[in-house]
């Protein structure tokens, strides 16, 4: 008979990484008030709303651990009123982190080792008798594990006082809307 337990476990690994979730894009209101009227001054931001998204796996699909990374961020400023008119800024901020499962996990080495002992004994009486026996034995030995780190994409500045991105792009846009 052959083995099973390698067909069997690629089996399995196959089913679980197809069995996750599509990647969702999610937004929520970031300290926003709902269902209460609002007062704002010029130049403030009536509403920020917060972008995201799962974090993708190996196969695109969506983290089991439920991680998310941003994917941008959406702002409504109030720019003041003419002629009867209220007028809002909509900035949008879209974000590409690059981020994975893959460069955003952690790796971790346990620490551990065994120690096998094994041996022969010849004893010698003082009448003359003697007797041989043999020993084995084992010991194992847990210590702290190494982690190294995760190392997702992280953002830098290109001298000049504005972000630049490795593995990151990012889009903006802006939008003037006049309301009665």
């Amino acid at each position: 008979m052959k083995p099973l337990f390698a067909p069997l476990l690629t089996l399995l690994a196959c089913a679980y990484l197809s069995g996750c979730a599509d990647v969702q894009e999610r937004s929520h209101i970031v300290g926003g008030r709902t269902g209460t009227p609002l007062t704002a001054s010029v130049g403030d931001t009536v509403l920020r709303v917060s972008l995201e998204k799962n974090l993708p796996n190996i196969v695109g699909k969506a983290d089991i651990f439920g991680r998310t990374t941003p994917t941008g961020v959406e702002t409504v400023q109030y720019l003041g009123v003419k002629d009867g008119k209220a007028f809002f800024k909509r900035r949008t901020v879209n974000v590409e982190t690059g981020a994975t499962t893959m460069n955003s996990t952690p790796l971790v080495i346990p620490n551990t080792s065994t120690t096998t002992n094994s041996g022969s004994v010849n004893v010698y009486g003082s009448r003359g008798g003697s007797a041989f026996g043999s020993y084995s034995g084992t010991s194992t030995t847990v210590g702290t594990p190494t982690v190294i780190p995760a190392h997702p994409p992280e953002p830098n500045g290109d001298g000049r006082g504005k972000p630049a991105f490795v593995g990151r792009s990012i889009a903006e846009t802006s939008t003037t809307l006049g309301c009665r």
